[in-house]
């Protein structure tokens, strides 16, 4: 399975995703086997009055980036999140990056580590890490 292109993982991902989730306007910056890079742009209705990215949609940015990432390993499958952890480091300012590395991809389970980023200092706002479940018929 080769990797997707940034405009094909977009595409099929919007194709998929809840639609509160396409809503937040995530959209691929870099991808490659096993490494995705997505980013969530600034927009007040995910803010808080001291316009601080709320926790909920860095959670969300954390969990369709791993998504992403099992697609750029293994192409577009059912997966569901066995586990999502994350640590909140500094408030979230502004556009938010997150890149997400998969750290084993095995029969059943895939691991990965996200490092959440301000998208114009650099600056680690978060991290976390995930373990997805593979839901295809040869893992049920």
């Amino acid at each position: 399975m080769t990797t997707p292109t940034i405009d094909e993982a977009d595409a099929r991902f919007a194709a998929r995703a809840a639609p509160w989730v396409n809503v937040l306007g995530m959209k691929v910056q870099a991808i490659e086997k096993g490494f995705v890079r997505l980013r969530l742009p600034h927009d007040a209705r995910i803010v808080h009055t001291n316009g601080v990215v709320s926790g909920q949609s860095l959670m969300a940015l954390a969990d369709t980036s791993m998504v992403m990432a099992v697609a750029s390993y293994d192409g577009f499958r059912s997966v569901a999140t066995v586990s999502l952890g994350m640590n909140f480091m500094r408030p979230a300012l502004g556009t938010i990056d997150c890149e997400t590395r998969i750290l084993r991809f095995g029969r059943r389970l895939v691991f990965g580590e996200m490092v959440l980023k301000n998208a114009d200092t650099g600056d680690v706002v978060a991290s976390a890490s995930s373990t997805y479940a593979l839901l295809d018929a040869e893992s049920r």
